[in-house]
């Protein structure tokens, strides 16, 4: 494998189909509007919200194998490591503590003492 300067994106490159093209833009519109609306439930403390936040990451998952290979200056990967970390946060924080209320309006861990209004 050989990396050279100025490579096309794999957007524009001749060799995809403009079909995959339109599939892969659509459904990078699709996640992006997922996880807007995830946020918006987060915000709000919904449950749904972090179920389509946690969704929404799986999802774009694939994505990075679909770009291939990157390089990336060490500052501009300092921030790319904390801002997964900052999911990791909030997904933890979503499913594993009292943050965010259950149906039945008792917290995660199933402690009784704590009132939700």
């Amino acid at each position: 494998m050989e990396f050279k300067e100025n490579q096309p994106d794999y957007l524009m490159d001749e060799k995809v189909s403009p079909l995959l093209r339109g599939a892969l833009i659509t459904g990078m519109v699709a996640l992006l509007v997922t996880t807007l609306g995830a946020i918006i439930g987060l915000l709000k403390l919904k449950m749904w919200g972090a179920w389509l936040y946690l969704i929404s990451i799986v999802l774009v998952l694939p994505l990075y194998f679909a770009f291939g290979y990157t390089i990336n200056h060490p500052i501009v990967q300092i921030y790319t490591e904390i801002y997964g970390i900052i999911h990791g946060m909030i997904i933890g924080l979503a499913f594993f503590s009292d943050a965010i209320p259950r149906r039945n309006g008792k917290p995660a861990s199933g402690n009784e003492a704590v009132e939700w209004a």
